[in-house]
C-alpha cells in the first residue's frame, strides 16, 4: 500500500545496524520528549501512538511521553502543538482530519494553520476503509449496492460525524456513482456501527479495524475495500476501483508533525528514528493485527502526502457543499 517512495537513506536503516547514538543532533534530545496525540486512550490512534513513542524511547534513549488531548476535530490537540516551542519536545500525531480536511471544513474559524503552524517529519501509517452494508440489503458488490441506491432513494448511510473519512469518502463515492443517500451522522464511530448492525442505516465506510471484525462476524457484509490495491490481509475483497469507481481512494493516514520553525537536524534526527521504529517486527507485527500499514519516508514525503491530500479534499468539500456542523 507505498504511495510514496521511501528516500535511499531511510531504506537503508536497519534496526540492526543503527545504535542509539547515531540518532544524536548536537545534544538533541536530552530530556523528555511528548507526543500530543487528538484522541481519547484506547482507541487506534492512541494505541499507535504508544507503540510509537515506546520504540522512539528506545532508539532515542529518553523517555516518550503520551498526552491525550481529544476533541474538537483534533484542533484541541493541534492548537497546542503549534504554540509549543520549536525545540522538538512537542510533537502530534496528525491525520488527514486536522492536516488536510479542517482548513476547507472549518476554513477561517479554524485556529491554527497546517501550512504555517506546523512542519511534517514523517507518514507514520495508513488505514483503509471497507464499504460495508447491513445484511438485509440484498448488494453482494458494490456495483449492485450502487443499483439498489438508485432504486431506493430513502437508503441512508452512517459515518463517524462531518468531515470524518467515512463521510467524505462516501461523499466522493455518491459523487462518482451519481446518487443520492442521505447522511446521518454520529458522535463517533462505535455508535455508528451500532446502527448499521441494527439496520437503522443501509451502509457505512468504515475503517478496516473497526468493520471487519464485524463482517467476519456476519452482522454486516463487506463489499470492496477503498485502496487501489487489494489488502493483502484480504485478499479477496475487490477495491472499489475495481468495482467501477475508477481511481477511487481513500485511507486514514497518521504523520508526526512539530511546530513550525522546528530545526533541520531535530527533524532529520526524529525521521531517522521513526523510520528505523517502522521497521521494527514488534511493531510491524502489532500493526499487522490491528489491519495498520506502516509507512515511513522522508520530512519532504510527509509534506507531499499532506499538500496533495489537502487539495483533494478541498476540492470535494467545495464540490459537495460539505459545511461543519
Amino acid at each position: 500500500m507505498k504511495r510514496i517512495f521511501l528516500s535511499a537513506a531511510a531504506v537503508m536503516l536497519s534496526a540492526l545496524a543503527v545504535s542509539p547514538a547515531a540518532f544524536a543532533s548536537g545534544d538533541y534530545p536530552n530530556k523528555p520528549i511528548k507526543i500530543i496525540v487528538p484522541y481519547p486512550p484506547g482507541g487506534t490512534s492512541d494505541v499507535l501512538g504508544r507503540l510509537l513513542g515506546n520504540k522512539l524511547s528506545n532508539n532515542l534513549k529518553q523517555p516518550v511521553i503520551i498526552e491525550n488531548k481529544p476533541g474538537a476535530a483534533e484542533a484541541i490537540g493541534a492548537s497546542a502543538t503549534a504554540t509549543a516551542p520549536a525545540d522538538g519536545y512537542t510533537l502530534m500525531l496528525a491525520t488527514l482530519s486536522s492536516m488536510a480536511v479542517n482548513p476547507a471544513l472549518y476554513k477561517d474559524a479554524l485556529i491554527y494553520n497546517p501550512q504555517k503552524d506546523f512542519r511534517p517529519i514523517a507518514h507514520i501509517a495508513s488505514v483503509p476503509a471497507v464499504m460495508a452494508v447491513n445484511p438485509k440489503v440484498p448488494a453482494k458488490n458494490l456495483s449492485e449496492l450502487t443499483a439498489y441506491f438508485k432504486a431506493n432513494p430513502n437508503s441512508s448511510y452512517a459515518s463517524p460525524g462531518v468531515g470524518s473519512p467515512g463521510h467524505l469518502g462516501m461523499e466522493m463515492y455518491k459523487q462518482n456513482a451519481g446518487i443520492n443517500v442521505l447522511h446521518v451522522p454520529y458522535r463517533g464511530g462505535a455508535p455508528a456501527m451500532q446502527d448499521l448492525i441494527s439496520g437503522q442505516v443501509d451502509a457505512m465506510l468504515v475503517l478496516v479495524p473497526e468493520g471487519m471484525p464485524h463482517h467476519e462476524s456476519g452482522r454486516v457484509r463487506a463489499l470492496a475495500i477503498s485502496t487501489l490495491e487489494r489488502s493483502g490481509r484480504y485478499p479477496d475483497l475487490p477495491t472499489m476501483s475495481e468495482a467501477g469507481l475508477k481511481d477511487f481512494e481513500i485511507f486514514l493516514w497518521y504523520t508526526l508533525v512539530a511546530p513550525k520553525g522546528t530545526p533541520d537536524g531535530i527533524v532529520n534526527t526524529l525521521n531517522d528514528a521513526i523510520n528505523v521504529a517502522l521497521k521494527d517486527d514488534e511493531i510491524v507485527a502489532k500493526l499487522k493485527e490491528l489491519s495498520i500499514e506502516p509507512e515511513g519516508g522522508s520530512p519532504e514525503d510527509a509534506v507531499q502526502l499532506v499538500n496533495q491530500e489537502a487539495i483533494k479534499w478541498k476540492k470535494l468539500i467545495d464540490a459537495r457543499g460539505i459545511t461543519a456542523q
